[in-house]
């Protein structure tokens, strides 16, 4: 998307930033209204300022009542940034009326404990969960919490590990 277009009112954009993303509402005249890191609290910036250059994408997040969404933003102005309580992803998700989450941050507890579990696991199936986690909250869609698809992947690899060590036991008996 190119950064000179004006986005509708509501609009939940996002730019990356090395290995996260930080996301804004759109005010629908050119500007972004987010909760900066850099600056430490919500703020309204144009575009160009916003993206310091990068590409915009547009977020699923959303709701039924974007302009609600912008509403709520705009009254938050000035309101301090906290990076495990009131991140910039969480603020849009609030704004929109959804769960305060960061899916980013779940990603990454999931992604830790999958790697712990493959490294430091004594059990073989306990290796074989952490596989299935990473690959379940690999595989998890953007803006969504990884959770349901860790789990989900852990049960699949483990029942499959499970299945082929019986198989190659009655091999192992012929």
């Amino acid at each position: 998307m190119m950064s000179d277009s004006i986005y509708p009112v509501g609009t939940v954009l996002k730019i990356r930033c090395s290995t996260y993303w930080h996301y804004g509402i759109s005010d629908g005249e050119g500007g972004v209204i987010h909760n900066s890191k850099k600056r430490l609290r919500v703020q309204i910036d144009s575009l160009d300022d916003f993206t310091e250059g990068r590409e915009i994408v547009v977020s699923s997040i959303t709701s039924e009542n974007p302009r609600r969404a912008f509403h709520y933003a705009k009254k938050h102005i000035g309101r301090p940034y906290n990076l495990f309580n009131q991140n910039c992803e969480q603020f849009v998700r609030e704004a929109h009326g959804l769960d305060v989450e960061c899916t980013q941050f779940q990603k990454l507890l999931v992604t830790l404990t999958g790697s712990y579990m493959v490294v430091r696991g004594e059990q073989p199936t306990m290796k074989m969960a952490g596989i299935g986690m990473l690959l379940g909250a690999l595989m998890s869609p953007s803006e969504r919490s990884p959770y349901g698809g860790a789990a989900t992947g852990a049960r699949a690899v483990v029942k499959s590990s499970m299945y082929v060590s019986q198989v190659l036991r009655k091999l192992n008996m012929l």
